[in-house]
């Protein structure tokens, strides 16, 4: 209640939901995580926030082939090809269902209109829009409070956010602001690859892998995510249990080493 539009709401809730998802799967207070879990999506449906219902069913689609991936069953490859079938098969209907505007008007009657009315097609204008900021600037942003895009009706120009945050990386900030950012997202992702290997069971590093995947879409619903704290809270999380993690597994070397030295 105390965001300032559902879409903001929405992204928090997505957000954090790949730590109650982790700790579900890790059985760790099963019922209340669960409710939890259920809560959220009510509020995400309820909300109408569409790139967060995506990415939400994403997190489920994940965990399910991940669940289908660790069994040992002899019907394995005919579950992972019956669930391939039923990803292509729902996901278009998904994708679909999601890109309708407020109004119910699909994403080719969008287009049809012109493609300057609808969430949609609005999104994809202000992509374009924010593309061209950035090749204006000579690929150096234009810093921040500095975005103007033109109207969708030709009108003049007016200050917006691009509702994806890494479009408004690169008109902001530019290539500098863009790269700087993609390196500590690629940081967490080797990070994740190395110490999953050496702590399988972990909770938070399987919920950041969760959110690693789902990032890409649910930033595209708030307006922007520099003024999105939760934003900033999420990755200081995981970037604080990296360290936390390497600086176990450091001990547990040294342990390993004063042992075999005694």
């Amino acid at each position: 209640a105390t965001y300032s539009n559902e879409n903001r709401l929405a992204s928090f809730l997505v957000f954090v939901s790949p730590i109650f998802f982790s700790l579900l799967r890790s059985k760790t207070n099963i019922i209340n995580n669960l409710v939890i879990i259920i809560l959220i999506l009510i509020t995400i449906l309820l909300l109408g926030s569409r790139f967060n219902v995506l990415a939400f069913a994403l997190i489920i689609a994940v965990m399910l082939f991940d669940v289908i991936m660790s069994m040992k069953s002899r019907l394995k490859i005919f579950l992972i090809s019956s669930y391939i079938l039923i990803a292509l098969l729902s996901g278009s209907s998904l994708i679909n269902k999601i890109s309708q505007d407020s109004a119910g008007r699909t994403f080719q009657e969008q287009l049809d209109r012109g493609g300057k009315e609808g969430s949609t097609a609005i999104r994809i204008y202000l992509f374009s829009e924010g593309m061209r900021v950035f090749k204006e600037s000579g690929y150096m942003g234009v810093g921040p409070g500095g975005m103007e895009v033109n109207t969708p009706y030709g009108t003049g120009t007016v200050k917006a956010s691009l509702h994806n945050h890494f479009v408004n990386l690169l008109a902001t900030y530019g290539l500098v602001g863009f790269f700087s950012f993609l390196y500590l997202y690629v940081v967490l992702i080797k990070d994740y690859y190395y110490l999953s290997k050496i702590f399988p069971s972990s909770s938070i590093l399987y919920s950041l892998k969760l959110f690693l995947i789902i990032f890409p879409f649910s930033s595209s619903s708030p307006s922007d995510m520099f003024s999105f704290r939760p934003f900033y809270f999420i990755f200081g999380l995981y970037f604080v249990s990296i360290i936390i993690y390497k600086k176990m597994l450091k001990e547990k070397r040294e342990k390993i080493l004063y042992s075999e030295h005694d």
